[in-house]
């Protein structure tokens, strides 16, 4: 049996609170939450939907402003606009990840009484996941528009603002002197997923584009993140592959423990997680002295051998008890008391003599040994090792060993 003298090395796990695309589902009312954070702004690559609005019997998920639109993109058409939620079905991956890349046929050609603009509009919803460390300083919060037809409206969630928040500078028009958001910084939630979404309005047969928007912290583009773990492989098994909500990418160690606290568990990069044995072997353990003679009462020496390395090294042997089959003071045994020592030492001291009279005749005495063999670096096993103090060298000269009944050290009848 082997002794479990070395510590093992803990894992530490990241959770993460909150839920995102392929990660679950939280409703709009819920806060996005606060999580483990890069250390640079990410997002996730834009994904698009085409509106709840599409049903069975309006296919094309035309709807009739409830206003008289004085503009293309005009923020009074978006009060018939109702953005999907996070885990609505219907969300993909939009053309492009990286800048939308939307384009198609106008239906708005196809809206009933004609070819009128401003009367009908065709929504299209993006979304993206906007992951801001926390400590960051937001001095600028844009986002910036391309090739967009007819115009776009950018809605802000976070813990602030679980249900949306949009003010006039969310609105941009495809003839408007500026193709992007005013500045949204105020309203970004630092140290937490910011969801941003953009509702795109085609309000005139002319053709639906938006080829791109690019999110813009202090100025600078936030380039998409990760989807998924395959996109955070760094070539080393011996790490996980982790995209956290909002796209960034962690490779935590794998943990190699098997659990056994005399192997020492390793990783290699290539081949993975290995253990190498390292506690000393006792099962082939025998004692020094196989049989004892005569029964002179005298104090016999008695070690350890056979106890291996699996690096070769010398191990050192304890002695952690000694037992014997007859009594200490039974007939026939010369009367003597402790019949051994070396408990703590590497050497026992046993008593040559055994029980054997008319009264008692006897079968022997068998010593049990219990040792433990510890090697330099602190790995052990565990053993037990016996010798005989025969009847006689006559008719009887094997022990018959019925157990470990008495503490050797102790005297008692």
């Amino acid at each position: 049996m082997r002794g479990r003298v070395l510590g093992r090395f803990a894992v530490g796990l990241i959770i993460m609170l909150g839920a995102l695309p392929g990660c679950g589902i939280f409703s709009e009312s819920e806060s996005l939450g606060s999580l483990g954070q890069a250390l640079t702004p990410t997002r996730t690559p834009w994904e698009m939907h085409e509106g709840l609005e599409v049903t069975t019997d309006n296919p094309l998920g035309l709807l009739r402003f409830s206003c008289e639109s004085p503009g293309h993109g005009d923020s009074c058409e978006y009060t018939v606009a109702n953005i999907p939620p996070v885990g609505a079905s219907g969300w993909k991956s939009a053309p492009n990840g990286d800048t939308i890349g939307f384009s198609r046929y106008s239906y708005v050609c196809q809206a009933p009484g004609g070819n009128t603009c401003r009367v009908y509009g065709d929504f299209s919803y993006f979304q993206t996941f906007v992951n801001v460390p926390a400590g960051t300083e937001v001095t600028e919060f844009t986002i910036w528009f391309e090739g967009m037809d007819d115009g776009s409206r950018v809605t802000i969630f976070n813990s602030q603002y679980p249900l949306g928040l949009v003010v006039p500078g969310s609105y941009v028009y495809i003839h408007g002197p500026e193709q992007q958001t005013a500045n949204l910084a105020p309203y970004v939630q630092v140290g937490e997923v910011n969801r941003v979404v953009i509702t795109q309005v085609d309000d005139c047969c002319s053709g639906n584009t938006l080829h791109r928007a690019e999110v813009r912290l202090n100025g600078a583009g936030i380039p998409p993140g990760c989807v998924g773990p395959a996109d955070c492989s760094d070539g080393n098994v011996c790490t996980e592959d982790v995209c956290n909500p909002g796209g960034s990418c962690a490779n935590p160690p794998v943990s190699c423990d098997d659990g056994d606290a005399c192997t020492l568990d390793a990783c290699d990069p290539v081949g993975g997680c290995y253990s190498v044995e390292q506690c000393p072997d006792c099962s082939a353990a025998v004692s020094t002295v196989d049989m004892i003679w005569s029964p002179n009462h005298e104090l016999v020496p008695v070690g350890v051998t056979g106890v291996t390395d699996p690096q070769g090294q010398t191990v050192g042997i304890r002695m952690d008890a000694i037992h014997q089959d007859e009594p200490l003071l039974g007939y026939g045994d010369g009367n003597t008391c402790a019949d051994a020592s070396g408990v703590g030492e590497s050497v026992a001291m046993v008593r040559a003599e055994r029980s054997g009279t008319p009264l008692t005749p006897g079968n022997g005495r068998v010593y049990h040994l219990s040792f433990t063999a510890t090697d330099p670096d602190g790995y052990s096993c565990t053993g037990v090792v016996t010798t005989c103090v025969p009847h006689d060298q006559g008719g009887r000269p094997m022990c018959i060993d019925e157990g470990s009944l008495y503490d050797s050290l102790v005297c008692s009848p």
